[in-house]
């Protein structure tokens, strides 16, 4: 019965508000306040955040959960230097988190290794071959190089934070509930909404493109995010989150909330004009219903207002697909979509006959020196920037990254609690999701994106190892001696 009752309110919706108001003062910080009165103000609410999260983790994971979804397009040395504003939030969080663990066992489980080898092993490859070779590398290449450290960090943050199912509970609707706000300010820039485009454009500009895709062709949503295309994959994973809950959890959770949220994100893909999304969000439907077995009521519930989204924005849609599917000037259909055609002519000409010369430990940097500047943001492939900056090896570390997830979201239909079942089937059906369209972008490093994955993946290695027997968890400090054998994937 514990399994199927209804959750208690654990009361994290404070946390909720007080990231609203942050996300508020970080606007007014980022335009109008002066360095004198900013600091002062950072360190005063950084401070807090240790201290409250060093308390109560929960808090501090839906701190997280919502300031990560809200800030991440803030873009850098806007509200601090160097630092994004989610960065800066989910190493506050660990600090927290850290000073609560302090002096105690730390336990792991055979997914943790999983997890820790291909973070850290994805950062030590192009960070030795730099090294060995003497190369230099831009800062920004070294933010893409460390990056794998964060999303660790976010792993190691809900997986230790010790969450019981009515904090879960609560942070998975907190994380909905911020995609839809995201979902919610895409649809009112596309509709052009009287200065939504220009609130985001003075503090949503991410790299620039903010300011320009609505003027020119089909306005392509980015919200509250750096890129449309994250904005697509942003929306695809809470879709899946929310058809999971409906799957498996359906009872715990609000089905008109659900349905609210499964619509509002589905349309949020459309409009996002990208088709990688689209094709995430079939995908991710057929995992969760093979997955589950059933197609959940919701899932025909939210078919009306899905249509209804679609219709309203058909115009934008449509002028989309004339860009990618029919030739300009000849209308003529192509069988398959223009940027689709260029960034297949970019990786043969130019990218794959340069990662085949550093096939094994890859080039270092993102993309080595011989690509011309102009063409440096056209990787637009999640194995081919990987294999830049770790080669081969980095294409193995993420495979096994990836197949760990879904095997282990797969195995977690035995759990005897729904929520674990829905939790984990998200996580696999998303890892799959991001095996495929990476193919198209490097999803991995979109800001707002990779943290939400990384909280699922995160809850679900705390369930594994609270749940685990103590044959297959280690203890970290322990004087006991080590099991001969543990079960792979805990």
């Amino acid at each position: 019965m514990a399994a199927t009752a209804r959750f208690e309110s654990r009361r994290l919706w404070p946390a909720a508000v007080l990231s609203l108001l942050a996300t508020a003062v970080m606007l007014v910080v980022s335009q109008k306040a002066t360095p004198a009165l900013a600091a002062p103000l950072l360190a005063a609410a950084s401070v807090a955040v240790i201290a409250v999260t060093a308390r109560r983790p929960s808090v501090g994971c839906a701190l997280l959960v919502v300031g990560a979804a809200l800030t991440s397009g803030l873009g850098r040395n806007t509200v601090l230097p160097a630092l994004r504003t989610s960065e800066a939030l989910t190493i506050l969080v660990a600090a927290g988190m850290v000073i609560r663990q302090l002096g105690k066992e730390q336990r792991y489980t055979f997914f943790d290794v999983v997890v820790v080898t291909y973070s850290v092993g994805a950062v030590m490859v192009p960070a030795g071959y730099l090294w060995v070779t003497g190369t230099s590398a831009s800062v920004d290449a070294w933010r893409t190089i460390l990056a794998p450290l964060q999303f660790l960090l976010i792993y190691l943050i809900f997986s230790r934070a010790q969450l019981n199912r009515p904090e879960i509970g609560e942070i998975l609707q907190l994380a909905m509930g911020a995609s839809v706000i995201v979902a919610i300010v895409a649809m009112a820039q596309v509709a052009d909404v009287p200065g939504v485009r220009s609130f985001i454009e003075t503090y949503y500009s991410g790299t620039g493109e903010a300011s320009q895709i609505c003027t020119s062709g089909p306005c392509r949503a980015t919200s509250l995010l750096e890129h449309w295309s994250g904005m697509g994959a942003f929306a695809v994973l809470h879709y899946t989150l929310a058809l999971a809950l409906c799957a498996y959890a359906a009872i715990n959770f609000s089905g008109r909330f659900l349905s609210t949220v499964m619509a509002l994100n589905a349309v949020g893909a459309f409009i996002s004009g990208t088709q990688a999304a689209i094709i995430g969000l079939g995908l991710a439907t057929l995992v969760i219903v093979l997955h589950s077995r059933r197609i959940p009521r919701q899932l025909l519930v939210m078919i009306a207002p899905l249509a209804f989204g679609l219709l309203l924005f058909w115009n934008q849609i449509q002028l989309r697909m004339e860009q990618q599917f029919v030739q300009a000037g000849t209308g003529q259909l192509l069988s398959s979509p223009e940027s689709l055609d260029v960034r297949q002519r970019y990786w043969n000409e130019i990218f794959v006959p340069l990662l085949e010369q550093h096939l094994w430990f890859g080039t270092g940097s993102v993309v080595p020196a011989e690509v011309p500047q102009r063409l440096v943001n056209f990787v637009d492939n999640e194995y081919l920037g990987l294999g830049f900056r770790a080669g081969l090896v980095g294409e193995l570390l993420l495979a096994m990254m990836l197949i760990g997830v879904v095997l282990v979201g797969w195995r977690r239909r035995r759990s005897l609690d729904t929520t674990q079942h829905a939790v984990s089937g998200a996580a696999a059906a998303f890892a799959l999701v991001l095996a495929v369209i990476g193919t198209t972008a490097e999803y991995l490093t979109f800001a707002g994106v990779a943290q939400a994955f990384w909280m699922l993946v995160g809850i679900m290695g705390g369930w594994m190892l609270a749940g685990s027997p103590s044959s297959d968890v280690v203890l970290l400090g322990s004087r006991e001696p080590k099991a001969p054998r543990r079960r792979p994937f805990g």
